[in-house]
């Protein structure tokens, strides 16, 4: 199975494919169409990063109950969700 990995080397994000200890790099999208570079990376050199950069992140609020309790609030039927942007 393909292994892909986002990085960072060189202060720059990439992708690639994880072979053995190196990082083969590929350009394009990493989810429509990519194709190797042609260079290698070893993986101890370069920062590990996710493997998508979120445009927003969906959160569960899962010690709500604990801050409810505190703060005499009624427990929620339903669970707390909220939106936070990436950069905040």
């Amino acid at each position: 199975m393909t292994q892909w990995i986002r990085f960072e080397y060189d202060r720059k994000a990439g992708f690639g494919v994880l072979e053995g200890d190196s990082i083969v790099v590929h350009s394009g999208d990493m989810f429509v169409s990519t194709k190797p570079t042609g260079n290698k990376i070893k993986l101890a050199d370069a920062k590990i990063l996710t493997p998508c950069d979120p445009s927003k992140m969906i959160c569960l609020w899962n010690n709500f109950h604990q801050l409810a309790a505190k703060n005499n609030f009624r427990r929620p039927e339903e669970p707390l969700y909220f939106l936070k942007a990436p950069n905040s």
